[in-house]
């Protein structure tokens, strides 16, 4: 339970930082992450192999999303210590949970701002472009709105805590 109340004090401080500045600081990321470990030596609710493995599952999920331009290397940085918090699998679900989150905020931008159909047309054509000529490219958005991902990163984690309570 204190790893989960580390990990919600946690991702306050990280929405906090992502909106006021539009990024999460990589000093903060590194304090998160040594914290997060010495949390898991302390009180040893998951096991280390378990804190590991989480860390290497949020390393590599991050560095995808990064890569593909889905999220901000802040964002992908601060997933590191979700996983060294809640481990591989439990990382799996909050991510799943983010990834809903995060999708249903960003269909209310995008209805709040009316320009549904133009924004469709611009994913539709990525998507067909990287299936018609095999090649993966980093997605552009039309617009550069930057997305606090920390938002949806909370909520994954906060209705993954809920559901098992």
């Amino acid at each position: 339970m204190i790893t989960q109340i580390l990990l919600v004090i946690l991702c306050c401080a990280a929405i906090v930082q992502d909106i006021i500045s539009g990024k999460i600081r990589n000093m903060f990321n590194v304090i998160s992450a040594v914290v997060a470990f010495v949390c898991i030596l302390i009180t040893r609710e998951i096991s280390m192999k378990d804190s590991l493995s989480g860390l290497g599952f949020s390393v590599l999920l991050g560095m995808g999303m990064w890569r593909s331009g889905a999220i901000r290397a802040g964002d992908a940085k601060f997933m590191w210590t979700m996983g060294i918090l809640k481990g591989w699998k439990g990382f799996g679900v909050c991510m799943i949970y983010a990834l809903l989150a995060g999708g249903i905020m960003a269909l209310g931008i995008i209805l709040m701002k009316k320009d549904f159909k133009r924004r469709i047309l611009h994913v539709w054509l990525y998507l067909k472009n990287m299936i018609l000529f095999h090649h993966m490219e980093r997605y552009e958005p039309e617009n550069k709105d930057k997305f606090p991902f920390a938002v949806p990163l909370a909520v994954g984690c906060i209705l993954d805590m809920a559901v098992k309570l």
